[in-house]
């Protein structure tokens, strides 16, 4: 017997009626007919999920936990007949044993079986089905005559979305040899070291494609604090404010500035730094406006990086965070920007507070970025170990915990942080490392679908 022998004649009409969001009288009625076969709710019900965790005694353990399926909504796409939730479940979720809260259709419904595609069977929404890979499930009209398939698929995360491992890229780079390294920069795909060879100012760069393929050029500076702004290179480098089309050739800026910068950051708006009379900002790189500070007796004097991150509370707001050295101390610095230009705020110190658990360290050399909502720092201390830190609080406390430290890294690195969420570390020695936050890389789905 086939599976549209098993359909009773049924002939029914349901009427969709959906209200505006605009609270007006407007209205869409949708009328389902005895030949509609469509799909028009999926919730998926309790999902079975192995965690891993560590016990006290810091050995690994496993168990198996329940989720609801209902926090993962599974879009209906009918113009290209996909069924799939956009958000993944997560990492170890067995998907092998999935069930349903609701599944709704105009018809009955089929799923074709593991063993043999072209074979349909009853599709119980409470039974357990497995979805280790799509599966075609099948809307039968009313009628017994139309039909329509769609493919049915329960995605689960392939790994764990807050690990973070740090991957080998190249070793040993030739083009690296006697590069005394002073600063990185990632832009539109391609990596920029920049340092010293015996003398010589020079560039290194790289797709971020292919680490391990370098090319050096000889250049007129030694280039520190490379930023972007506004479609254009900015870097210091002898007390001089420079310009560039391509990151290698840069040409000096005339300024207002009566101080040399000793760092450079930019944001959404405007350029900032900050001298020895202060912080100070650009909006064009050549006009330079000094800037109130609450603390001025702590402004840094060396050793200074800086990022620009969004705002923990508004998107029309952004945070710059400065980290600095005065009198042998780390100190930080922040300030708020209204990017709409409306408010000017004042730049704060962040004083040591007694009983910090994750005070900032000291660092000879440091990198700031601004890394999944939060502030990165990088850097080693005066031994050579590679520190990694991440402030979640705007720079008042460091975690050391949340990504992992650079093991086997002693020697003099520079960084960066690409487009992608990649976090690039380049040493010395001619090792060249990545990494990031799993979960930073994955794919964006669209949740709506249109003709």
């Amino acid at each position: 017997m086939t599976y549209r022998s098993l359909l009773a004649a049924l002939t029914f009409v349901v009427t969709f009626v959906m209200t505006s969001c605009s609270g007006s009288d407007d209205y869409t009625v949708i009328t389902v007919s005895p030949s509609t076969c469509v799909i028009t709710s999926v919730e998926l019900g309790k999902i079975p999920c192995s965690v891993h965790v560590k016990t006290a005694e810091g050995k690994d353990s496993v168990y198996v936990a329940s989720i609801t399926g209902g926090n993962y909504p599974m879009s209906i796409d009918h113009i290209s007949g996909r069924v799939f939730n956009v958000d993944s479940l997560p990492y170890g979720c067995d998907v092998a044993k999935v069930t349903f809260a609701a599944l709704g259709c105009s018809g009955s419904l089929a799923i074709n079986s593991v063993s043999q595609q072209d074979v349909d069977t009853f599709f119980v929404a409470t039974d357990s089905t497995d979805f280790r890979q799509p599966r075609k499930v099948t809307v039968y009209a009313p009628n017994g005559i139309a039909k329509r398939t769609y493919s049915f698929e329960v995605r689960v995360h392939q790994e764990e979305g807050d690990a973070f491992v740090w991957h080998k890229t190249a070793n040993g780079v030739e083009a690296l040899a006697g590069v005394t390294l002073k600063s990185a920069l990632a832009n539109e795909g391609t990596l920029f070291v920049y340092g010293d060879e015996n003398g010589q100012p020079v560039v290194l760069t790289a797709l971020a494609t292919a680490p391990k393929e370098w090319t050096k050029t000889s250049v007129d500076k030694v280039v520190t604090s490379p930023v972007v702004y506004d479609g254009k290179f900015f870097a210091l480098a002898d007390g001089d404010v420079l310009e560039s089309v391509d990151g290698v050739n840069w040409s000096v800026v005339t300024t207002t500035l009566s101080q040399p910068l000793m760092t450079l950051v930019s944001g959404s708006t405007a350029l900032y730094g900050v001298t020895a009379e202060g912080f100070v900002c650009s909006e064009n790189g050549t006009d330079w406006t000094l800037q109130n500070a609450d603390e001025v007796a702590y402004l840094p004097t060396e050793n200074c990086s800086a990022t620009c991150l969004p705002s923990l509370t508004d998107n029309t707001f952004e945070d710059i965070i400065l980290v600095g050295t005065r009198n042998g101390n780390p100190v930080v610095w922040k300030l708020n920007v209204d990017k709409t230009g409306m408010y000017n705020y004042t730049w704060n110190y962040y004083p040591e507070m007694s009983g910090n658990p994750a005070p900032c360290p000291e660092l000879p050399q440091r990198n700031v970025f601004a890394y999944d909502g939060a502030t990165l720092l990088l850097g080693a201390q005066v031994d050579g170990t590679s520190v990694v830190r991440l402030s979640r609080d705007n720079g008042r406390t460091w975690g050391a915990k949340e990504l992992p430290q650079l093991d086997g890294v002693t020697t003099p690195f520079v960084a960066t942080v690409d487009a992608n969420h990649f976090i690039w570390v380049v040493t010395q020695n001619g090792q060249v490392l990545k990494g990031r936050i799993n979960r930073l890389g994955w794919a964006q789905q669209d949740r709506v679908f249109t003709e």
